[in-house]
């Protein structure tokens, strides 16, 4: 059986939490930053492609997709580090709401027991 922890350890792992939270909302900004710029670096290319290129509409749209299928994957990669990191922040909000559910009971129960009460 695990003992349950402190009031201390539990304000302990809160303020780390608060670090990691911190530091994922920095990562968040910077991998948003690379996804816009993969972005326009595709839209840029594409357009460009597309200008360049001859043909019927059709042909040209297929042409200029053809031409920017890297900086297209690019784009979608930066996407996906962008939703996993917003998944990550999720995961570290739920965790920062347990913890201070635990804070409080604990704090709420150590009153009650300087108070005199028992558990």
């Amino acid at each position: 059986m695990t003992a349950f922890p402190t009031l201390a350890e539990t304000f302990q792992e809160l303020s780390q939490l608060a670090r990691d939270l911190d530091m994922a909302v920095r990562r968040l900004n910077e991998l948003d930053q690379q996804r816009i710029e993969a972005e326009g670096a595709y839209k840029v290319a594409e357009a460009r492609a597309f200008r360049d290129s001859e043909g019927s509409m059709e042909l040209r749209k297929r042409q200029s997709v053809l031409e920017c299928a890297e900086l297209w994957r690019e784009w979608q990669s930066a996407e996906a580090l962008v939703k996993a990191q917003q998944q990550h922040l999720r995961a570290l909000h739920s965790k920062i709401d347990i913890h201070r559910s635990c804070f409080s009971a604990q704090k709420a129960e150590m009153a009650f027991t300087t108070s005199g009460g028992t558990p």
